[in-house]
């Protein structure tokens, strides 16, 4: 459903905008039935329009806290509007609509070539540093995307009944079983249980803090010389553990799973790399988040199963064991990952 600009006006009268000149529409939806759809109108205001109705006025009163939290703490983020008595939701053709500010400036993605490794600094020095002065404070139930063991919104809305990662897992089992290595299964099988189990026993008494929940280069936006400056898109935020969220961020950014890398390079390199990296990234998160006592051995944990089954990973490697000419790279990798 996209809509006109006759119907953009009706919707954006309500929340007292009379008029726009220009309007620029990003479909990210997932099919008809995940329809996501974004109007950037004259580079101030963008109309979000979903079929799912994860973004409820509770939601995004906790998003605008949020929100002020990260301008607070020097880092601009847009605000969403509300319409008459401090409403933001307003429904339209089996749709939910609500209207946020504009960051009109330059996406890291798009400049990510000539600063990469500032980016990648950047954002996990933004992410330690927010971590740290907030931690523990003002904690919602949302939980974030990188949820383990509990489910975040959408994860309850696939009625899977289990985390991404888990999700994740379960399609590289499939898989690595589809290639016939099953002696490997049982070892990933291994691996995901006692390193899942060894956390279920104590993650709940770890520090949390709600965050912005999805960082990539997509979603910041950088000055005129490459430094973070904003963010936005709030819709996968919530309230994470701080030594899983940390995680996942010091493996961000890296792109070791490509066809040049994957063919010049042996499994030894290629896991050398991943750790150099992590090692790098995790140096650089003590200089500004203080763990506490057992919350960075949680930290590795968490970090084992995002390089096995954050999303990016497992797709890679779903992908190339599938390649007879990559199949036994693959296989020697994962079980350096799991070893580790």
């Amino acid at each position: 459903m996209k809509l006109n600009n006759e119907e953009i006006l009706d919707i954006l009268q309500l929340y007292g905008i009379d008029s726009f000149s220009d309007v620029n529409m990003i479909d990210s939806s997932h099919g008809d039935d995940d329809i996501r759809h974004n109007y950037i109108l004259d580079k101030k205001y963008v109309l979000r329009v979903n079929n799912a109705k994860v973004m409820t006025e509770t939601r995004i009163k906790e998003l605008n806290t949020l929100i002020k939290r990260y301008n607070d703490f020097g880092i601009q983020a847009p605000y969403y509007l509300s319409y008459g008595n401090e409403q933001y939701v307003y429904e339209y053709k089996d749709c939910y609509c609500y209207v946020s500010e504009y960051l009109d400036c330059v996406i890291a993605d798009d400049v990510k070539e000539v600063c990469r490794e500032q980016l990648q600094k950047e954002r996990v020095i933004m992410v330690a540093k927010f971590a740290q002065a907030y931690k523990n404070v003002d904690l919602i139930e949302t939980l974030s995307m990188y949820s383990l063991f509990d489910l975040c919104p959408y994860d309850q809305l696939s009625g899977l009944g289990i985390d991404e990662k888990q999700d994740n897992f379960n399609n590289l089992i499939k898989d690595v079983e589809e290639v016939q290595e099953y002696e490997l299964v049982k070892e990933l099988h291994a691996f995901n249980d006692s390193t899942r189990n060894e956390l279920l026993s104590y993650y709940k008494e770890l520090p949390r803090c709600v965050f912005q929940g999805d960082e990539n280069y997509s979603n910041v936006c950088v000055d005129d010389n490459y430094h973070i400056c904003g963010l936005f898109d709030f819709n996968m935020s919530g309230t994470e553990v701080i030594a899983n969220y940390l995680a996942n961020i010091a493996l961000q950014g890296n792109y070791f799973y490509e066809d040049e890398i994957m063919q010049s390079r042996s499994a030894k390199e290629i896991y050398d790399m991943v750790i150099s990296s992590f090692t790098k990234s995790t140096d650089l998160i003590k200089q500004y988040y203080a763990f506490e006592d057992r919350e960075y051995e949680a930290y590795l944990l968490y970090a084992k199963i995002a390089m096995v089954c954050g999303y990016w990973n497992q797709y890679a490697f779903s992908e190339y064991i599938k390649r007879n000419e990559y199949k036994g790279k693959i296989v020697e990798l994962l079980r350096m990952l799991i070893n580790e």
